[in-house]
């Protein structure tokens, strides 16, 4: 029987919390604000989700200024943006196919406000080629991923782009229904989802193979060279 995804799924758009406590699942929300993820695939582009700046009135890239949406693909949760402050470097894309069990590598600014300020490291695996309900434009990754994370991205062990995190796994809802807690079950953009959307909007992007193996501490520092904060200003 097939399986509805949609009510299994969290977005990882955060709000940074006013008061925040360690007794609560539930970060506060202040009206108004709330960040997400990116990285730079040209000098003056960033790739985030399209649910990180949907409703937005103003959209900020910290540290390079005002961002506008350039394309938007709402099915695949794709967001590209443009901005004034030319950034370097960019983001590199693989060329070399992702295989079951690869080590992955996130970067982003999960928790902003409550976490240290600056990007947010975790590890993990390529756990499937799929997400929910076999949906081969998403990849299932076990790097830890929280409020905040989406749309930052997921680097392999040479600190090339093979997608973009953009949920994870309703842990309370599969609890209810299965009984049991899930650990660890986050989805990220396809690599060839990721490219087609870049190519569609004429997106000169770099890539390379993927030749290197690199510690976890070596492609974290690749990947804090251009993950960016997005943040988005709903009033």
């Amino acid at each position: 029987m097939a399986v509805d995804p949609e009510p299994y799924l969290q977005i990882a758009k955060g709000r940074p919390p006013s008061s925040p406590t360690a007794q609560t699942d539930e970060v506060a929300k202040p009206k108004g604000k709330a960040t997400g993820s990116g990285f730079a695939v040209t000098g003056a582009q960033v790739v985030t989700n399209a649910h990180v700046v949907e409703g937005c009135k103003k959209i900020d890239v910290a540290d390079r200024g005002s961002a506008r949406v350039k394309a938007l693909d709402a099915k695949n949760d794709l967001a590209l943006l443009e901005v004034d402050a030319v950034m370097a470097p960019a983001a590199t894309l693989s060329q070399t196919r992702l295989r079951q069990g690869d080590a992955v590598t996130v970067v982003g600014f999960p928790l902003r406000g409550l976490l240290a300020a600056g990007p947010q490291v975790t590890a993990g695996n390529a756990t499937a080629l799929a997400g929910l309900a076999n949906n081969t434009a998403i990849i299932q990754i076990s790097a830890p991923v929280q409020p905040g994370n989406s749309g930052g991205p997921v680097l392999d062990s040479s600190g090339n782009v093979i997608g973009v995190v953009t949920s994870k796994l309703n842990v309370l809802k599969t609890a209810a229904v299965t009984g049991d807690i899930a650990q660890n079950v986050n989805f990220a953009v396809a690599p060839s989802t990721l490219r087609g959307f870049l190519e569609a909007n004429d997106v000169r992007y770099n890539a390379a193979p993927s030749t290197k193996s690199l510690g976890t501490a070596d492609v974290a520092d690749i990947g804090k060279r251009f993950t960016v904060l997005v943040e988005c200003k709903t009033e």
